[in-house]
């Protein structure tokens, strides 16, 4: 076997390893670069969405608050419409118990749906679910969809530190490669376009705001995020 050949397939194996089901597809196979090495970023993310099941993999997890469930599966469904993969778990359905979080594979992207930090249990407490619960030691992006969930001094619980920069510190310990997204002001999984909204202000209703609004204002979810660690934020 020539040595090109022998090295593509030794890194092939090795992704193969990771727990980023289902198989890989052709297009981040293709991602290998000639001597060998392992794909970029956006191979891996390209081919995550190349074909049918290979599509990248989203999850909400609903930790607490059955109300929010319906939010949940309506959320789910937009998106397939979409052509997108969202999965809803239901952290007290006796039916998932078994799969919790183990299902969640480590490229995945998992979203933690709330209604707000002054709601959730502490990040220090999410942490220590999220494991208790199976989320693999080699998970790699965590997204918390609650309101004021990234902005610091919204009370005296988060004076100097976001919510999500909490539960990044008391993750990377055991999550070596998590990055954990929040998200600022009031958030809702409803937009226009199909997209969810943030940076809403206490009483904005999307009810009461035009699309062009919406877009004047940048409501759109993606454009008010933060993560932790600091650097490039993911499409």
């Amino acid at each position: 076997m020539a040595p090109h050949a022998i090295r593509v397939q030794r890194h092939v194996g090795l992704l193969r390893t990771l727990r980023s089901t289902p198989p890989l597809p052709p297009l981040l196979l293709a991602g290998i670069n000639a001597e060998g090495g392992w794909p970029a970023p956006e191979w891996y993310a390209a081919g995550m969405r190349a074909a049918g099941e290979g599509l990248l993999r989203h999850w909400t997890y609903v930790p607490e608050g059955e109300d929010l469930l319906p939010t949940a599966y309506a959320w789910q469904k937009r998106k397939t419409a979409q052509g997108k993969w969202y999965r809803v778990i239901e952290a007290g359905s006796a039916a998932q118990q078994e799969a919790g979080l183990r299902q969640v594979g480590n490229h995945d992207v998992l979203y933690i749906l709330a209604r707000s930090v002054h709601t959730m249990q502490k990040p220090e407490e999410l942490a220590a679910h999220l494991e208790r619960h199976g989320l693999d030691a080699g998970h790699r992006v965590v997204k918390v969809f609650a309101s004021y969930s990234g902005d610091p001094g919204v009370s005296a619980e988060f004076a100097r530190t976001s919510y999500a920069e909490r539960l990044y510190n008391s993750m990377r310990v055991k999550y070596p490669e998590v990055v954990v997204y929040g998200y600022h002001g009031e958030v809702t999984a409803n937009g226009f376009s199909g997209h969810k909204s943030a940076g809403l202000m206490p009483g904005d209703t999307l009810e009461g705001i035009s699309e062009s609004e919406w877009n004047r204002r940048g409501l759109r979810a993606k454009a008010n995020r933060v993560r932790f660690p600091p650097g490039p934020l993911d499409d």
